[in-house]
């Protein structure tokens, strides 16, 4: 599924291709799958890498960087170590909600120490800051695959596909970063020019992912840091087609003579599981001096000030009379 998703990514949203030949693409994609990292590189001085408002400073520690691919790019680093990461939010109705996920009223800004960085880029971001440093031997890294499962799985986001796409089309870009705070633990820093709205600051809590924050680009708000007018996306699927013959397993029919069987629409036999007997209930009764209880017979009727439709048969009039069925064995205490 993630090989189909990347053929359809590069072959319906590419324009003007790049000179790599969809074989090499493929190629470029196994590889980045593996998560294959260099050794770790001690940082001789403080590192800075900036995309629009956010900003990751790398002050002591080490790198390691991703097995370059075959075109020489680096797309992924480790950092582990001390640094910080930043970020300011010009559209005030963002940083509201960001307040409110962050349950701190008074903040201005996103500014946490963070030990631990996994970033991939899609650009020549990586490349600039360590040339020629990605040099065998290459291995897994533990915490690389670890970010890379859970965007994977919990946000459901191939990176390595959309970084491989970005590449494939010129103009496009893809940046994810993995940034382990003190204050957040782990939060997701998205740019995806192929966005609406690009930018995006992920918290994932609870089993559930709370986008805290989504921007345009620089190049596209405005002036106030609201959304501009423009739609980053290449394109756009509005309806779809699809004619399909279903044909079964019948020996096909002589030569010339249409065959009955290929025209029929066959469905296979399958058994029904029961359904389950489940009820909504309305919050208060119609008159709230009498309670009526049901007693143990065939069938009941109650007046409700509001009422719901049940899945075991129950009906709804327009007058607020709920009425159900049930065995003796199934009434319930309300």
């Amino acid at each position: 599924m993630r090989k189909l998703l990347l053929a359809l990514a590069v072959c319906v949203c590419a324009l003007p291709l790049a000179a790599a030949t969809p074989e090499q693409w493929k190629a470029d994609y196994d590889l980045l799958q593996k998560w294959q990292y260099s050794a770790a590189i001690p940082l001789a001085k403080p590192v800075t890498i900036t995309r629009d408002t956010a900003t990751f400073t790398l002050t002591t520690g080490s790198v390691a960087l991703a097995a370059p691919t075959s075109t020489g790019r680096v797309t992924g680093l480790v950092f582990e170590g001390n640094g910080r990461f930043s970020m300011t939010v010009p559209d005030k109705y963002e940083l509201a909600q960001l307040r409110r996920f962050a349950d701190k009223p008074l903040l201005t800004k996103v500014d946490e120490p963070m030990n631990q960085l996994v970033l991939r880029v899609s650009d020549d971001t990586i490349d600039k800051l360590f040339p020629g440093a990605a040099k065998p031997p290459f291995s897994t890294n533990a915490i690389a695959e670890k970010r890379e499962n859970h965007w994977l799985i919990d946000l459901g986001r191939d990176v390595d596909a959309r970084i491989v796409t970005a590449m494939a089309n010129p103009g496009a870009l893809q940046w994810t970063a993995g940034i382990k705070t003190d204050g957040y633990d782990w939060l997701t820093y998205d740019y995806d020019s192929g966005r609406g709205e690009e930018i995006e600051l992920i918290r994932y809590i609870a089993k559930f992912p709370e986008v805290w924050l989504s921007l345009d680009r620089a190049e596209d708000r405005a002036a106030d840091g609201r959304p501009g007018p423009r739609d980053g996306r290449p394109a756009k699927l509005s309806f779809i087609d699809v004619k399909a013959t279903s044909r079964s397993s019948a020996a096909p029919s002589a030569p010339g003579r249409p065959s009955s069987a290929s025209s029929a629409v066959t469905t296979p036999s399958r058994k029904r599981s029961p359904p389950r007997r489940t009820a909504s209930w309305p919050c208060r009764w119609s008159s709230p001096r009498r309670r009526r209880t049901s007693s143990p017979s065939t069938s009941r009727e109650s007046r409700w000030s509001s009422c719901a439709t049940t899945s075991a048969g129950g009906r709804c009039s327009s007058t607020g009379r709920f009425t159900t069925t049930s065995s003796p064995s199934s009434s319930r205490r309300r």
